[in-house]
């Protein structure tokens, strides 16, 4: 899935955001006394299709062509005998 050069940031970002998701119920507890539950829910709702969405656009699409490293050029090399 990711190259080796990414293997890192990658694993990186996903723990991050899995840690971040920890907090979730726990801000949706402190919201739930200012905007009602059902609203927490079509909010919650909608930030995931908004990432279904993107996540489907960027697999579809590949990587960015800016950012893929350039191909060294191969040399032949030519044993006498």
């Amino acid at each position: 899935m990711a190259s080796t050069e990414n293997l890192g940031r990658l694993t990186a970002i996903f723990q991050a955001f899995a840690y971040l998701g920890f907090g979730a119920p726990y801000l949706l507890a402190l919201t739930e006394h200012v905007v009602p539950p059902s609203e927490l829910l079509l909010l919650a709702a909608a930030l995931a299709v908004l990432t279904l969405a993107w996540t489907t656009y960027r697999a579809s699409h590949g990587p960015d062509p800016a950012k893929r490293p350039a191909k060294a050029a191969s040399r032949s090399v030519v044993r006498g005998s």
